[in-house]
């Protein structure tokens, strides 16, 4: 029975660390900006800015589940604050921009073979 029970916790723990170390890799791009990087796939989000730099949106992560949410002077089509990520096969496009600016159109591509040069989300700050 106790040898059950190790192993049980063994399983368990590992679970556990699968979890927490669960990474989504993706691929931006847009006007000026071609960019790869990784969102824990537990709790996450990633900043996309404009290709002069300045913040658009927020890309969130909740449990592997995808929402574009804007900056507070952007917005999305139909002047939307937040949308979620809808994939067609493994891409998402999307039209961002500064209120009263014209949009500014992106895609959104699941990696599936990731990058040793990716950059980092910031892994669960909200």
């Amino acid at each position: 029975m106790g040898i059950l029970a190790l192993l049980a916790g063994l399983l368990a723990a590992a679970s556990a660390a699968a979890l927490v170390f669960w990474k989504l890799a993706f691929q931006l791009e847009g006007p000026g900006i071609e960019e790869e990087f990784t969102l824990s796939g537990l709790w996450g989000q990633y900043l996309i800015c404009d290709g002069k730099g300045l913040p658009h949106c927020r890309l969130h992560c909740k449990f592997g589940s995808l929402t574009l949410v804007s900056e507070p002077d952007s917005v999305f089509e139909d002047d939307l604050r937040q949308i979620p990520v809808r994939w067609e096969g493994d891409e998402f496009r999307f039209e961002v921009g500064h209120e009263g600016k014209p949009r500014e159109v992106f895609w959104l591509r699941r990696n599936r073979t990731g990058s040793s040069n990716s950059q980092s989300g910031d892994g669960g700050v909200l």
